[in-house]
């Protein structure tokens, strides 16, 4: 489609703005199945932390990112 030059930018970004919304919503899902591994190992220590990564949406995108505390990375 690039090659065929500016004629096609509008196709092409519709292309990217629905593989950008397919990526979001894959980083959801796996942004709660983190979570829920979180929650098991937080309760086989005997310890309850949640939460301790989460999807930040950035706006403008090009693009969200995974934010974790610290402890979250021991």
């Amino acid at each position: 489609m690039r090659s065929r030059g500016d004629s096609t930018i509008s196709a092409r970004r519709a292309l990217l703005e629905d593989h950008q919304e397919q990526v979001m919503v894959q980083a959801e899902e796996l942004q709660e199945h983190l979570q829920k591994i979180e929650s098991i190992i937080s309760n086989l220590r005997g310890t309850r932390r949640s939460n301790r990564c989460t999807v930040v949406k950035k706006a403008p995108l090009p693009a969200d990112r995974l934010v974790c505390t610290e402890a979250a990375l021991r």
